[in-house]
């Protein structure tokens, strides 16, 4: 059985601002350019292209997949996760199409709005679409029923570009000319400020609750709010001809963002402590500026389009030489991966299992089916504060179906599921 501590989680990002040049491979290519790049639980990456359709990839972007819509819905534009493993897609066409993420069969929901920029769904399973003609539509039984929760038709310098929701689920709508905010679920919405009536297009939050927020024209930077988007700090110096596509933050708070600007363009990076110093991360790109979108995969690397090409995070020699261990702020349980996993010599025989302690203690985990019985124990000793991975391998006597594995740790305990697979 194979146990991973957390400094070889910092190995495998393979960068750190304060540790290291970041470093980037090339992986494998799509059709036609990516217009929209995310990964869910499982590790299973999804990229929607401007001409070609939606793609998925099982094995870290080394092939692809055509995902089954529909013949002429060819320019994806949003994808959205829930909490129940479920995947929507959002389309140029103004399509909203819902599947599970495992057996992808996909449907069409009742969504009757125009051309889709963006999607969030909070932690109720609300599903939140944003577009430019017409605002903000809300559906709160899974994407069956819609209603118009913003309405952008009477102004139009006010159609939704980016739509993000907070860990305290406040709701950030990021528009042609300014930035609203709603704490009840698009009841009432705020106008929070103007930003130079820049195109608002990115967001991201950290495991410290800070938000930073990129756009273009004229948006002028990247910014920061420390207290949920109520008030925000320009933290890069104003440039309005700065443009940023995409921000991605790390579990260990290092900042990512794909820019563009009269100076400079591509990925820069930086680190939540020092996050007005900014540093140039293109190192294995063939040319600046054609980076665009972002996403983490579970096994900690950083997955980045280059309009149709995908490159991945590699390891460097400066991090490989260093010692750094930054401890969890919270107890946590994270999906497996991959998941479904397969038994046999022609597929994967284990699954990797992350999880991570805050403070020391005794840490069970274990395998239950689903009837409740024991299956196996993984682990069962004292362990030290930190983020680990411990892998499960199927015995060859287990059947395919729905397996529990569970934590118990000082008086943190949680469970997920998992699927094997023959």
């Amino acid at each position: 059985m194979r146990k991973i501590y957390f400094i070889l989680l910092v190995i495998g990002f393979g960068f750190s601002p304060n540790y290291g040049q970041p470093t980037f491979e090339y992986i494998s290519s799509l059709p036609s350019g990516i217009n929209v790049l995310e990964i869910d639980t499982n590790g299973t990456i999804w990229a929607g292209t401007y001409y070609n359709g939606g793609f998925f990839s099982e094995d870290t972007g080394k092939t692809w997949q055509q995902i089954d819509l529909a013949p002429d819905e060819l320019d994806i534009t949003a994808i959205g996760f829930n909490n129940e493993d479920e995947i929507f897609i959002g389309t140029d066409k103004g399509s909203l199409f819902r599947a599970n993420i495992v057996d992808r069969n996909f449907i069409k929901t009742n969504f009757q709005g125009r051309g889709i920029e963006s999607i969030a769904i909070n932690s109720n399973g609300n599903v939140f679409v944003g577009n430019l003609e017409d605002g903000i539509f809300r559906a709160t039984n899974n994407g069956n029923d819609w209603e118009l929760i913003f309405d952008a038709t009477s102004n139009s310098k006010y159609g939704i570009w980016k739509l993000f929701i907070e860990q305290n689920g406040v709701i950030l709508a990021g528009s042609e000319c300014g930035l609203f905010r709603t704490a009840d679920s698009g009841e009432s919405w705020t106008f929070i400020e103007s930003f130079n009536c820049g195109d608002i297009t990115a967001f991201a939050e950290s495991g410290n609750g800070n938000i930073y927020m990129g756009g273009a024209d004229r948006f002028g930077g990247i910014y920061k709010s420390k207290d949920s988007g109520l008030t925000w700090q320009l933290i890069t110096g104003v440039d309005f001809n700065f443009e940023t596509f995409d921000i991605e933050i790390s579990n260990e708070g290092q900042i990512f963002a794909s820019t563009r600007n009269q100076y400079a363009s591509g990925l820069i990076y930086s680190n939540e402590n020092e996050d007005t110093v900014w540093t140039s991360a293109n190192s294995g790109f063939p040319y600046p500026g054609s980076s665009r979108y972002l996403a983490f995969h579970p096994n900690g690397k950083l997955f980045v389009s280059y309009w149709a090409d995908i490159y991945q995070s590699t390891v460097t020699d400066t991090i490989l030489d260093t010692v750094f261990i930054p401890m969890p702020v919270f107890y946590s349980l994270k999906q497996n991966f991959p998941n479904p996993f397969y038994k046999g010599v022609n597929g994967n025989i284990s699954t990797t299992i992350p999880y991570s302690i805050a403070e020391p203690g005794f840490v069970e985990i274990k395998i239950f089916d689903i009837l409740g019985n024991e299956i196996s124990v993984l682990t069962s000793e004292d362990e030290t504060a930190g983020k680990h991975f411990i892998d499960f391998y199927a015995d060859e006597k287990l059947s395919s179906g729905i397996y529990i594995y569970a934590i118990r740790v000082n008086d943190f305990f949680d469970s997920r599921k998992m699927i094997i697979l023959k």
